[in-house]
């Protein structure tokens, strides 16, 4: 079993420059501010996963030990610690104390920069284990603790679920009551999403990784405007890159048209396309 690391699951971009666009006849609908706000959203939510899973498992007591399995050691930022009561029943995976179940804590401080991705990060996530890390069924809940981004405050729960093992490795990742906030303005999030290795999960590596994203999620914008979001082709993140290369998904806002979002077909760049009531607009990704 590898460790699964620095697989930025930011499944879209912190913001959205339009640079072009072709129009019929038909009213312009231009309304860009759902795109924007989930994206703000998704990109955050959507790493944390990949960031548990890290230290899930390479961390005795929570993963299963794995004969000539090399446990990594990690930088110091974020700093990491195991509480609660890692022993197990006699099956081996259930552990023994539900009242005390063991957790790990990821603490990026008053503020340090993440090595990951090289984001300055501030508070805590604390993770919650059910059953060993890699056992099909493990339920992982995920709490933020005054944790904040680039001025940002995320809040909300994340609950993992481990749908598969093996090298195609899968994980139901939910975000329940989420929230993205920097004080003049507020976004609700909430996604159900299931995320699978196409490649890399059974190496020692993580540079080889490429991982399909599936799923929907919605909210409010900072506008008050509800939205709701459907993936109509898996995304394909590869970690050695920083964007999205392939995948489409539409973006419904309340009262408002579709709106198709293209990632393309899997050239490495940072161009897509967002396409309303036949109006096609070429975007490049921050």
């Amino acid at each position: 079993m590898k460790k699964i690391a620095i697989v930025a699951l930011g499944l879209l971009v912190s913001g959205i420059v339009f640079t072009s666009c072709k129009k019929d006849n038909k009213e312009v609908d231009n309304e860009t501010q759902s795109v924007v706000d989930n994206a703000l959203c998704e990109q955050e939510f959507m790493r944390i996963g990949p960031a548990v899973s890290e230290r899930a498992v390479s961390t005795q007591g929570v993963k299963r030990m794995i004969e000539g399995f090399s446990y990594k050691v990690f930088a110091a930022c974020p700093l990491d610690t195991l509480t609660g009561d890692t022993t197990t029943t006699t099956d081996g995976v259930t552990f023994s104390n539900t009242a005390n179940l063991p957790a790990i804590t990821l603490d990026w401080g008053v503020g340090c920069t993440d090595p990951a991705d090289g984001i300055t990060r501030s508070g805590k996530i604390k993770s919650t284990f059910t059953k060993k890390y890699g056992t099909v069924g493990s339920v992982v809940t995920v709490e933020m603790i005054n944790y904040k981004v680039n001025g940002i405050d995320y809040s909300g729960t994340v609950r993992i679920t481990r749908l598969a093992t093996g090298p195609n490795s899968s994980f139901r990742t939910e975000v329940i009551d989420g929230k993205c906030t920097n004080g003049s303005w507020n976004i609700a999030w909430l996604s159900d999403k299931t995320v699978t290795w196409k490649q890399g999960y059974d190496t020692p590596q993580t540079s080889d990784d490429i991982v399909e994203i599936t799923g929907t999620s919605s909210g409010t914008n900072r506008e008050g405007r509800a939205f709701t979001v459907n993936i109509k082709n898996a995304l394909e993140k590869r970690s050695w890159y920083k964007y999205i290369v392939k995948g489409t998904l539409e973006i419904t806002p309340a009262e408002l048209k579709v709106r198709t979002v293209d990632f393309g077909t899997g050239t490495e760049d940072n161009i897509g396309t967002f396409t309303v009531n036949g109006n096609t607009f070429t975007f490049t990704m921050q």
